[in-house]
């Protein structure tokens, strides 16, 4: 089992790295940095924190994603857009 999540986590790595590449919001502000005289290198760090949804006993509850609650600013919902994931709204 390891060894497919380690798969499943690089398979998650590739796929943030082209929805950023693919971005032509950031491509084209590069662009501009690039236009203004910089050299630009962009690095950004990913961390995957993951938890085992069954729990060893079963009868203990499992916290169900409609039970959170969870709040994005403008800025956030900007960022996850340009990585082509979608945020549902109440």
């Amino acid at each position: 089992m390891e060894s497919e999540m380690k798969d499943l986590i690089q398979e998650l790595e590739r796929a943030i790295n082209e929805a950023v590449s693919d971005s032509d919001r950031i491509a084209a502000i590069v662009g501009d940095m690039k236009g203004a005289g910089y050299d630009v290198c962009l690095l950004l760090e990913t961390t995957v924190a993951l938890t085992a949804i069954k729990n060893a006993r079963r009868d203990e509850p499992v916290a169900e994603p409609a039970d959170l609650d969870i709040c994005f600013t403008e800025q956030d919902q900007r960022f996850l857009e340009d990585l082509k994931i979608a945020v549902a709204e109440d």
